[in-house]
């Protein structure tokens, strides 16, 4: 989707019509629902863009604008109840504090060594566990054959304004993956960087607070460049059997290179306690607490029941708030320690029973201490989870 919006602003401005600038516009709205931080990119992609067309034909410039008027109005109309709502949420402060960005940058070395995902990255983990973030998010090996395509094309084709584009776009955006300060091999350096500005002072930019997520845009723009690297190298030779032969190597050697294989699925054990759960009649809340926060959240999509507490990228301040200040909660959430303000077991299952929780769930009965504090009653055990229930 990113990338046939990228490809449609520049159509749009060579052949222009209607049709053309409202499919850009269309496929900027559909990214923009999926995904605001890839909709926040594609917009310094287009910025781009245009300052390369506009520097390659600046008679043009003015046109281009023009031309550009009808996809930013079709967004913008469209996008309105979307754009508001951010708006007001920062406005009012309506969600918690956005996500450290360095905690989720880029490590310099992610570019240039395979990630615990691709099957060649189990020979350097002990290189990348010490990357910030996650495997998944600092998952942006680019691999050496796209490296060398697109090193060929800027090599070959230097002077040509459109490598040069890609080449400075890709430099862009990957200093902008790095965050506020470069890392390498899991440290942070004081060094900072360009987007330690954009987080301060552009509005709405620090709800992003990814700046790996940048990565994407590198991997486009090297796509590119390799695409025609590998273009010129097949062109040099006239004989199409030594052209299969190349592509059929290059093809195999990508392949090898970037494969993840055998996919790792997630796999977790299930207790029998949630399928029982499922079966059981009534309208009640339970709270689930694991070490692995998404557990939970996969747990209630067999039980069903309503959770306090859980996963979500953005919680507001409201819910924060409840979760903090509210007696009992608080303490079984692991956001208060108990103290001698801490209500007493009658108290607290008082405070349980209004709030309709039936059963409070601990992963091998972690912080057991904390639940039995409160007097509550196990009724179930395995090797799994130990289950307490409200009286």
């Amino acid at each position: 989707m990113d990338a046939t919006f990228c490809a449609l602003p520049p159509k749009t401005f060579k052949a222009y019509s209607f049709k053309n600038a409202g499919h850009a516009a269309l496929f900027f709205i559909l990214t923009a629902l999926s995904s605001i931080y890839y909709a926040a990119f594609l917009v310094f992609l287009s910025a781009l863009i245009f300052i390369y067309l506009s520097l390659k034909s600046r008679h043009k410039t003015v046109t281009y604008i023009r031309d550009s008027v009808p996809i930013i109005a079709i967004s913008l109309v469209v996008l309105a109840p979307l754009i508001a709502y951010i708006g007001s949420a920062l406005v009012s402060h309506e969600f918690v504090a956005e996500r450290n960005p360095e905690e989720w940058s880029a490590d310099v070395l992610s570019f240039f060594v395979p990630s615990q995902i691709q099957t060649i990255g189990t020979f350097f983990q002990n290189l990348t566990k010490h990357f910030i973030g996650n495997a998944s998010e600092n998952n942006n090996y680019i691999g050496y054959g796209a490296l060398f395509f697109a090193g060929v094309a800027v090599w070959k084709y230097r002077k040509k304004m459109l490598v040069r584009f890609l080449a400075g776009a890709t430099i862009i955006f990957g200093i902008l993956a790095l965050g506020p300060h470069v890392h390498f091999a899991g440290a942070i350096s004081i060094i900072p960087l360009p987007y330690i500005l954009l987080y301060k002072h552009i509005p709405g930019f620090s709800l992003t607070g990814v700046p790996t997520r940048f990565t994407a845009l590198v991997i486009f723009c090297i796509s590119i460049l390799a695409a025609i690297g590998l273009t010129y190298l097949l062109k040099r030779s006239k004989n199409i059997r030594k052209r299969l032969i190349l592509m059929t190597i290059v093809s195999t050697f990508l392949v090898l290179e970037l494969a993840a294989f055998p996919f790792t699925v997630t796999h977790y054990p299930v207790s029998s306690f949630y399928y029982d759960l499922a079966k059981e009649p009534g309208d009640f809340a339970i709270i689930d607490l694991h070490e692995n926060y998404t557990k939970p959240l996969y747990f209630q999509t067999i039980h069903g029941k309503k959770m306090v507490d859980g996963y979500i990228s953005r919680k507001t301040t409201m819910s924060q708030a409840f979760l903090n200040a509210t007696p009992v909660i608080a303490e079984l959430t692991g956001k208060k320690e108990i103290t001698v303000s801490t209500p007493d077991a009658f108290i607290a299952q008082e405070i349980l029973r209004d709030m309709d929780v039936k059963y409070v769930v601990l992963e091998n009965g972690m912080d057991a201490e904390i639940v039995e504090t409160f007097g509550l009653k196990r009724v179930y055990e395995d090797e799994l989870v130990w289950v307490y229930e409200v009286d």
